[in-house]
């Protein structure tokens, strides 16, 4: 019952159905005995869809969790040991919650993991998440060798998903017409799969991309595409970034009331990184952001 639970979490999260997936991940916690190795699958679960919720401190907790209680000897039903999926996720919290250093070095020991089993799957999996953390370091050399490292992978064995993570983030690494070509291609391939989890995410790369070839209008399309999808999906750990990206297309006074509400909802959060983004830009209109609240667990 927690493997089949597991695995209708997976189909789910991937769909975008962020708040069916966090409840199908907490029903099979519930059913699990605690701190049992069958357990780290519903902690996984649990702790992935909770960042995409926008709560990083909860779900570093849970992900922490799988990854010890798994260790080596737990794979996911969806073919990926736990404890390279899991740290390799935990990362992107580490990065929300303003650790830096430990979201770097959970990126580059679940990519290590992952080298040292000789799996090329769960090699895909700790590259894939890599590229998100590089991308969000602004980290462009890392980004460029492993972006090309995980499209040759997916080519190579035919790896659906993560080969589209490839295309985006790559093509965002690129920037010009040729990387806004390789992000398209990426998202378009996204939504004819199915597969809705984290969009607002890829859709603000593209809108970076539009923005720096000039393309104003469409940058803001698209960043208020990635608005109603973040709201339909639930999808909302990326949300605060979207929002202080879209107040650049603002006129003065709706910047300022649009930065502070996105500096509310990443303080709500606990997301310190984004907090700091949205205070940068507030600080260039003359505003402060409100007073970071102690992040949501």
């Amino acid at each position: 019952m927690v493997a089949g639970l597991v695995a209708l979490w997976a189909s789910r999260f991937v769909q975008g159905r962020t708040g069916d997936a966090y409840q199908t991940g907490s029903r099979a916690l519930s059913l699990a005995d605690p701190g049992s190795k069958l357990s780290s699958q519903a902690h996984h679960a649990v702790g992935g869809s909770a960042v995409s919720l926008g709560r990083p401190a909860e779900g570093l907790r849970h992900l922490e969790l799988a990854a010890d209680l798994g260790g080596s000897a737990i794979w996911l039903i969806t073919g990926i040991r736990a404890d390279i999926h899991s740290r390799a996720w935990a990362a992107h919290a580490h990065w929300l919650l303003g650790h830096d250093t430990e979201a770097l070095s959970g990126c580059h020991q679940a990519i290590k993991l992952a080298r040292s089993i000789d799996h090329p799957f769960c090699l895909a999996v700790g590259l894939a998440y890599g590229c998100i953390t590089y991308q969000m370091r602004h980290d462009l050399p890392a980004l460029k060798d492993a972006a090309s490292e995980l499209r040759e992978l997916c080519d190579r064995y035919g790896f659906a998903y993560y080969r589209e993570w490839g295309l985006i983030l790559d093509g965002w690494s690129r920037s010009g017409e040729q990387g806004i070509g390789l992000v398209e291609r990426g998202v378009a391939n996204l939504k004819a799969e199915g597969a809705y989890a984290r969009m607002p995410y890829w859709l603000s790369l593209l809108a970076n991309l539009l923005a720096g070839n000039d393309q104003p209008d469409a940058a803001r399309d698209t960043l208020d595409a990635a608005l109603a999808t973040a709201k339909e999906r639930d999808d909302l750990w990326w949300l605060p970034e979207v929002m202080r990206m879209r107040a650049a297309y603002d006129e003065e006074q709706a910047a300022v009331s649009r930065l502070r509400s996105a500096a509310e909802l990443a303080s709500a959060q606990g997301s310190v990184t984004l907090l700091r983004r949205c205070e940068h830009d507030l600080a260039g209109h003359g505003d402060q952001a409100p007073a970071p609240r102690p992040p949501t667990t």
